[in-house]
């Protein structure tokens, strides 16, 4: 299973953003998750202090550490970009910092973070950070493999991760719904469906659900369009979770075959038109995600 790690993130463009990670490893690594850069100084000290323009942050927790993973972006006085990425301790002090990001191919940058493990054992764990500037992407996760990243990404969406095609036929797959019925991608023919691929414990997807339950009470008197969830988590842990929090998306339980054509960056959010082919792809998600769902959503079926 899938298990996700929180984070904080805010969606500021209306591109479609598609990139493609290849990670080689001796054993299966760890996913990396994605969030997005909002405006802002961390009140933080010292990086409050920090003289940098243009500055943008993004936080996260990482399962099994204590605190806070802090990635400050800015610029200097000579325009040119700046990172500082930070560990934070339980009560919000800066406790360790570690390396600087490197810049690789195009507009991406490395970098890493320990931060100290939970529970008695003393010990610590390793975050790695991936910037893709072009679009503010943060991608990250505990893990410490050998790999290589590449990403692309461009306002064509013609190139997306794993088995999704820009324009093309959307795989079949098969989910098993939480009541307990089975649902085929096929029997969305001839209708839009609005999917949303997310875990119980992914912050950004946490973030995004009020505006999600929005467009479908907005569009819950078409017949043209459905709105269909498939969760990275237990039965057991997905019930528990909607006991407390309200997603009015159809609720289905991901697979292997699902993963392989989803991806392991979370949330995604994909739009399937009648003809089952993929016209909308969005990694990461905001409070604010579900506006820039419905613009795509109101042009397509106005198309």
């Amino acid at each position: 299973m899938i298990r996700m790690v929180r984070s904080i993130g805010c969606v500021t463009f209306l591109a479609l953003v598609a990139y493609e990670c290849e990670i080689h490893a001796a054993n299966r690594p760890e996913p990396f998750f994605a969030s997005y850069f909002v405006d802002g100084v961390p009140e933080i000290s010292p990086l409050n202090r920090l003289s940098w323009t243009d500055i943008k942050q993004a936080q996260i927790n990482v399962e099994g550490a204590t605190g806070l993973v802090v990635v400050v972006w800015g610029k200097n006085s000579k325009g040119a970009d700046r990172f500082w990425v930070a560990g934070l301790d339980d009560i919000g002090n800066v406790r360790l910092t570690r390396g600087s990001m490197k810049r690789g191919d195009s507009d991406l940058y490395s970098g890493s973070v320990d931060l100290k493990t939970l529970g008695a054992t003393p010990g610590t764990v390793n975050v790695e950070i991936r910037v893709i500037l072009s679009h503010g992407l943060l991608l990250y996760r505990r893990e410490n493999r050998v790999h290589s990243l590449s990403v692309r990404g461009d306002e064509s969406g013609r190139e997306n991760v794993n088995g999704l095609k820009w324009q093309a036929q959307v795989p079949d797959f098969r989910v098993q719904l939480l009541n307990g019925d089975s649902l085929a991608v096929a029997d969305f023919r001839g209708k839009f469906v609005v999917i949303n691929w997310w875990a119980t414990t992914c912050s950004p997807c946490i973030a995004e659900m009020p505006g999600l339950n929005e467009l479908v009470d907005k569009y819950k008197d078409n017949d043209g369009i459905s709105f269909l969830a498939i969760a990275t988590d237990s039965r057991d842990d997905l019930s528990r979770f909607l006991e407390r929090r309200r997603f009015a998306y159809i609720q289905a339980l991901y697979n292997e075959p699902v993963t392989e054509i989803f991806g392991n960056a979370l949330p995604r959010n994909v739009i399937i038109n009648p003809s089952g082919e993929v016209v909308y792809d969005q990694t990461g998600g905001s409070s604010t995600t579900h506006k820039i769902l419905d613009e795509a959503i109101e042009r397509l079926m106005a198309q």
